[in-house]
Formats: structure tokens, sequence, C-alpha cells
């Protein structure tokens, strides 16, 4: 999120738990990023680390290949339901990153091509999240979380099939309501939307997280693409 976070915070009736964060342009899976959850009636910001490692997990390593999780079954894994109950959030972002390949690419195993989604107002979208807290063997805690896809709208399905939940203003209410624990309330404000957003395709130095500056944003043609990775 390049947005002050402070800002963020504001606009979700959020009050902030740590000084601020440097904009980020591309967060990667492991990563601290901000995320909004409830606490004793009201909303905080926290940095959480993005990959949930459920409690019982023996380490770490887990939360990288927990980075998402659908909403058809977060309601019933293990590793979810709990958190689904008791432990959600929500993950502000400016947009996120998909990756698109084209039916022929298959053929000629050319990397599919990244693009950009987000808001055409540039206003912060907030995705559904839930997260869970984890202690090591040195009793450090660490909270971590992740982010709840849903099926894509038809709109968005040339992309990807899937994409993250995005709460408005209604729906992050009841996410974000710690009386309210009734799965299927929950799961019901769990979808996809292409409504107002905007997708375009970006540079490929967003395949690599050591790359974390505006032009990961930044619209290319296919041209310059193509002349960028020559």
């Amino acid at each position: 999120m390049y947005h002050p976070v402070n800002e963020a915070a504001a606009a979700f009736h959020a009050e902030m738990l740590f000084e601020g964060m440097d904009a980020r342009y591309n967060i990667a899976p492991t990563q601290m990023a901000p995320v909004i959850m409830p606490r004793d009636g009201t909303n905080v910001m926290k940095l959480l680390r993005w990959g949930l490692v459920p409690a019982w997990a023996p380490d770490l390593s887990v939360g990288g290949k927990m980075i998402n999780a659908r909403a058809e079954t977060v309601g019933d894994k293990p590793a979810y339901r709990n958190c689904l109950r008791t432990r959600r959030c929500a993950v502000p972002a400016n947009g996120y990153y998909e990756w698109q390949r084209e039916a022929h690419q298959s053929k000629n195993k050319m990397p599919p091509q990244p693009v950009y989604v987000h808001h055409q107002s540039d206003a912060v979208l907030a995705f559904a999240g839930i997260w869970d807290s984890w202690r090591g063997p040195a009793g450090d805690r660490v909270e971590s979380y992740s982010i709840i896809t849903v099926p894509a709208p038809h709109a968005m399905s040339h992309i990807h099939d899937r994409m993250p939940a995005i709460l408005d203003n209604e729906t992050l209410n009841i996410w974000l309501d710690a009386d309210v624990q009734d799965k299927s309330v929950l799961t019901s404000v769990l979808r996809g939307t292409s409504d107002g957003l905007v997708i375009y395709p970006v540079s490929k130095i967003v395949n690599s997280p050591a790359n974390d500056v505006p032009a990961c944003i930044l619209p290319v043609t296919v041209v310059e693409q193509t002349s960028m990775i020559m």
C-alpha cells in the first residue's frame, strides 16, 4: 500500500498501533503489512505477517503456503474455521497484481503478463482476511494473516478465475463485527466484484520482491514490455 497508512487508518476508523510504514508497491508473502481488526469495540491497525501460521504449526514455514484462503472452504478447514469465527481482519491495499496468460502463450511457453488491478478512483480497497497468533519455541509471538479469495466475476475471469474478496462499507462492518460469528452470515459477504476496477499491464519487475518501487504500478504497452525483457 502506497497511500500513507495513517490516512488509511483514518478512512477505516482504526487506531494505528505502530508508528508508520514507508510506501510499499510490491508486498510479498512472509513480509509485514498493515491489517485492520476489531479490538474492544473499536478497530485497530497492526502490522502482521502475510501468510497465515496456525497456532498449532510446527514452524513459520507453513505460512508460505497459506497466503490465501478460499471462501468456499474457509469455514470448514481446521486451519481456518476458528479464525473465521473469531479472528477476522481487513487488509487495506491500493490494488493487487495478477499474472495473465493468453491462450496462445501456453504453446510457446511465454511468461505470463503481470497486470495491476485497482479502483479507478485510487481509493484504498479492503480485502477480507483472517489471522492467527503463533508462538515459537523461545516464546516469540508472530501474528499472521491470509487473504480470502472468491471466484472472479465474468468481467474479471479473463485475468484469473479467482480474486480477493473485496469488502464495501456495509460488508466491512459485518466482517469486523466481533459479535457476528455465524458462518453463513460471514461467508455471505465474501464475493468478487469488478465495479470500478481498472486493469492494465505492468512491468515484469514486479516478479521480484526486491523491486518495491513506484515503477511497479506504472502501465506499460506490449512493445515496452517486450523491449524491457530482451
